[in-house]
């Protein structure tokens, strides 16, 4: 079932397909849904497959509301056969690590920058490095006493997840770090205020992000995203000695497995400054099936008399 949020996603996605549509043609798509709809997904052939599936799903819950059945079965008929092939993953140009000196530059660059997303992006990417939020989780984020921070587990509905619901505690963060989390959630809320989704806020970052590191570091192959700071949330837990079951609380995890294998190397985390823990009642939610693989037997040399 939709949640409301997805549903407010939709109909503004589907506003800008149609607003593009009567900018580009001159025509409102009320003139004729069936030939907007036709107009929108003839452009599938330079879209990738979950691009079109995002725009095909959009304009279908908008015509199922305000346009005729005759739009909805042509969307319903349109499927990803003519998208244009995909690329290399992007997940293989990207590193799973944000060290504090990546992180300043990062900053330092984003503070000079005219960027109109460029101060929300600074402050999510410290927000991100001090939590471990997936980026997407930020839009159900709240602030409580203590101070923490409650949010919903976005892989609690597949069962991926320890609960719905997880809290982290942020009182042994340093105050700039911790006004940095108020400040980004302070500024999402008043785009949302205004009328600018989540997923607006979420891809023009994530975005401006490609356009800054590439800029920062055109010889890499790898370069971090908003997703690398979660992981190094979790070599950071790993280098500070936090427990399997602790680290898998503060991602959201339902197993100490997932967190132990796929995230964050040891190697990588860093000791200084704070970090955010959970209550031991969340941490006694995780399941443990992690089971370290068998070292290899050593065989005896033979004897050489």
């Amino acid at each position: 079932m939709r949640t409301e949020t997805t549903e407010r996603d939709y109909e503004h996605r589907a506003q800008r397909l149609l607003t593009a549509y009567r900018q580009e043609t001159g025509l409102s798509w009320k003139e004729d849904p069936v030939l907007a709809c036709q107009h929108i997904a003839a452009k599938r052939q330079y879209l990738g497959k979950s691009t079109w599936r995002q725009y095909r799903s959009a304009l279908i819950y908008f015509m199922t509301k305000n346009g005729p059945i005759e739009a909805v079965n042509y969307l319903k008929n349109c499927g990803v056969e003519l998208c244009r092939p995909a690329a290399t993953r992007t997940s293989a140009q990207k590193t799973h690590a944000l060290p504090q000196e990546d992180l300043v530059e990062l900053l330092t660059f984003l503070a000079r920058g005219k960027g109109c997303w460029d101060r929300i992006l600074g402050l999510w990417l410290v927000a991100g490095r001090m939590t471990g939020l997936r980026p997407g989780e930020w839009s159900g984020a709240e602030l409580t006493s203590g101070p923490a921070l409650s949010v919903v587990n976005a892989k609690h509905t597949n069962g991926r997840g320890h609960g719905e619901r997880r809290t982290l505690l942020l009182d042994k963060l340093p105050p700039d770090r911790l006004r940095a989390i108020q400040n980004f959630l302070f500024e999402l809320h008043e785009l949302r205020d205004k009328g600018v989704p989540f997923s607006s806020v979420y891809s023009s970052c994530r975005r401006r992000m490609t356009r800054v590191t590439r800029q920062l570091w055109p010889n890499r192959k790898k370069r971090p995203s908003l997703y690398s700071t979660r992981h190094q949330v979790a070599a950071d837990c790993k280098a500070t000695g936090a427990s399997l079951a602790e680290l898998a609380a503060i991602l959201g995890h339902a197993t100490d497995e997932t967190a132990s294998v796929h995230y964050g190397r040891r190697a990588a985390g860093e000791k200084s400054g704070g970090r955010v823990s959970v209550p031991e009642t969340e941490t006694a939610r995780i399941r443990q099936t992690y089971r370290p693989r068998p070292q290899p037997k050593t065989i005896p040399e033979k004897g050489g008399d």
